[in-house]
């Protein structure tokens, strides 16, 4: 299928990509970019909405790659696309015990990082970047018409 081509080739190594740098909004963008174009192999553009609504992993990605395309998106009357900016994606510096952090930012007992929102810190963007992915991989499993 074409679909496991394609992640083969540009989601799993665009996020991997992201693990190595675990603190670079750039390679957040790409991933999340990669992931959300995945349902294009799906037939499924028509079901954005659909995916947004049943995954928060899923509607998060789709906020982050709008937002960087785009400088803001979001819809206030839909609870899975709230408003976000390309400046409210922001990294998370370490914070452990010989290296101090961000004070509100960082987490306690964090060597690595990582890259949350500006108006949600408890988010770990790589974190449902992967969720995401799982996710889309489940409904490529699910849905027969996938393009091979």
């Amino acid at each position: 299928m074409e679909i496991e081509r394609y992640f083969e080739l540009i989601v799993e190594p665009t996020i991997a990509d992201f693990e190595a740098n675990p603190t670079s909004v750039r390679h957040a963008f790409l991933a999340a970019l990669a992931v959300f174009h995945s349902i294009d192999y799906l037939n499924a553009k028509r079901d954005r909405k659909n995916f947004r609504d049943a995954s928060a992993d899923f509607a998060l990605v789709d906020r982050i790659a709008h937002a960087f395309k785009h400088v803001h998106t979001g819809h206030p009357a839909d609870p899975n696309l709230q408003p976000l900016s390309s400046a409210g994606v922001i990294a998370r510096p370490p914070m452990y015990y010989t290296v101090s952090g961000a004070y509100g930012l960082s987490r306690y007992n964090d060597a690595v990082g990582g890259v949350t929102l500006e108006g949600d810190r408890a988010v770990d963007v790589l974190s449902a970047i992967k969720a995401a992915a799982h996710f889309v991989r489940q409904q490529c499993e699910s849905q027969p018409d996938a393009k091979t």
